[in-house]
């Protein structure tokens, strides 16, 4: 299969604006390869793709879209949703193989790991069953983008392989603070499984009587430096996270909060005198 060959302005575009990539990135929605031919082929969304301007009628301000884009950043922390997904997951998008281009990513991380083997993210050509991004656009083709029963299609765009780098959790908000709602279980901190933490993520959610977020949690999810564990009841800070292939969030770096900072010299006190005593012995 042939690649879209890109050079002069666009290649410039690719390798230089790496500013524009990043405000870009959470514009792009995630999937695997499910069928390639010779000149088109199929993606698999990997989660729930929201339109912001989808079915709206009148254009919205800047200001508008950018209120917009934060909401729906924002994870939810009531069961249901009034916002409907443009797309659902598992569901197929069309592709040329003209929108396909190379990750400049795959390429960097190539030459910074060099072991001789290959593996994954290895920057080759686009194969069925690779994992991949993309934007999603109105398909204009087929009866001005509408299927037969008047819906709205749409099809895939600037697809690229993904990188180590594009499959990284992404920290949406730092410093939350909750309560664990169920303890670790397992022997050891990277076999521990079934926890569950609760928080709430505002003052806005005491406003609207929004249902805490519950998160759950395992060993790989706790702070590398914590030693104690997790129980029931015990108020932990961690960031929260969002998987890119799936869009859910996830707990990181979970650890508990220590005591105030009158019982921090109370302990430092007692082990002072602690250690005075053994060494008057």
């Amino acid at each position: 299969m042939k690649k879209k060959k890109t050079g002069g302005a666009a290649a410039d575009n690719n390798s230089n604006n790496n500013d524009e990539n990043k405000s870009n990135e959470k514009e792009y929605a995630f999937g695997t390869v499910v069928v390639l031919k010779d000149s088109f082929g199929f993606l698999r969304l990997s989660h729930d793709y929201y339109d912001g301007n989808d079915g709206n009628v009148n254009k919205t301000t800047k200001e508008e879209d950018e209120q917009q884009r934060k909401e729906e950043e924002k994870p939810s922390t009531s069961s249901t949703s009034n916002r409907q997904p443009t797309l659902r997951s598992q569901q197929q998008l069309f592709f040329h193989v003209s929108e396909y281009f190379k990750n400049p990513d795959l390429t960097r991380e190539r030459e910074e790991d060099d072991d001789g083997e290959e593996d994954e993210f290895e920057d080759r050509p686009l194969l069925a069953g690779d994992v991949v991004k993309f934007k999603v656009v109105g398909n204009e083709g087929g009866g001005g983008g509408q299927n037969k029963k008047g819906d709205k299609t749409h099809k895939a765009t600037d697809v690229m392989r993904c990188s180590k780098k594009d499959l990284r959790v992404r920290i949406v908000q730092e410093n939350v603070e909750g309560v664990v709602k169920r303890g670790l279980k397992g022997k050891t901190k990277h076999e521990a499984y079934g926890g569950c933490v609760s928080c709430s993520l505002g003052e806005e959610e005491e406003e609207t009587k929004e249902k805490p977020l519950e998160l759950e949690f395992n060993g790989a999810n706790v702070l590398e430096s914590c030693k104690k564990k997790l129980k029931q009841g015990m108020k932990v800070k961690f960031s929260l996270g969002q998987e890119p292939m799936t869009k859910k969030y996830v707990v990181v770096d979970i650890a508990p909060i220590e005591g105030s900072a009158e019982e921090k010299k109370t302990k430092k006190k007692t082990k002072k005198e602690g250690d005075e005593k053994i060494e008057g012995e």
